[in-house]
């Protein structure tokens, strides 16, 4: 039985650890203490203001139940209804019939209204009529477009990613980037943009599973690679930014 989890990230980036592995003990009792405790950075030249705590329904009622944890997962059945209102929450069209200046605006901010996100689902289980497979999220028509005819099982799991209790997920929800779209207005600072808006796309899918009793776990140790090649993205244009699986 191996006892490290493998997190893998782009070897084609300049650190070489391991061959693009980070190397994680399975056991958290072999974890050093700098990794298990949380630092809380403080100023105490001057007196601290005193802030009167969140007692918004977001707050008590949706940030108060999110967890992103093992331990939570799985969680209430998906259903089509449930992966529509996450898709749509997560980088869907606002559809404001009322300001037709909004018409193409997301759920999330975009750096110069660029939009560089595409969202594809690699669905593991059957739910109600959707076969297993990869699927495009298309944000226009609001649709899940077939990419292949692969017909994914949760055996394929274990090939996208070491962590064994993702064997019980229904899904993968794959964040990619078209790069091009950023960074050809922004230049370097584009990939800085892109990493920002797939993190309001990703926390928007977080809070909206949450809402309806899903659980979406953000997951970095994955075989980047691999779910790029099922895909079929093939060149480095479009590459995988941000998965979560439910």
């Amino acid at each position: 039985m191996k006892s490290f989890l493998y997190y893998f990230f782009h070897t084609e980036t300049i650190d070489r650890t391991e061959k693009g592995r980070a190397l994680v003990p399975k056991d958290p009792r072999k974890w050093p203490a700098s990794w298990t405790n949380v630092v809380y950075k403080h100023y105490s030249l001057f007196k601290p203001i005193k802030l009167p705590r969140a007692e918004s329904y977001l707050f008590q009622k949706i940030l108060f139940r999110r967890r992103s944890s093992e331990r939570y997962f799985p969680g209430k059945e998906l259903t089509i209804p449930i992966l529509s209102n996450i898709l749509q929450c997560g980088y869907g069209l606002l559809e404001d019939k009322d300001d037709i200046s909004r018409a193409e605006h997301r759920t999330v901010p975009s750096a110069g209204k660029c939009y560089p996100l595409e969202i594809y689902l690699l669905l593991f289980k059957k739910i109600e009529g959707c076969e297993p497979g990869i699927y495009h999220y298309g944000i226009l028509a609001h649709t899940l477009e077939p990419v292949t005819t692969d017909r994914l099982t949760p055996k394929n799991i274990a090939i996208l990613s070491p962590q064994e209790w993702l064997l019980e997920a229904t899904a993968m929800i794959c964040i990619t980037s078209v790069f091009d779209r950023s960074v050809d207005k922004y230049g370097s600072r584009g990939y800085r943009y892109i990493l920002f808006e797939a993190g309001h796309a990703a926390q928007n899918m977080i809070l909206a599973g949450t809402e309806n009793g899903i659980t979406i776990v953000p997951v970095g140790g994955v075989e980047d690679a691999e779910i790029e090649k099922r895909i079929g993205l093939g060149t480095s244009r479009e590459r995988v930014v941000y998965t979560l699986c439910l």
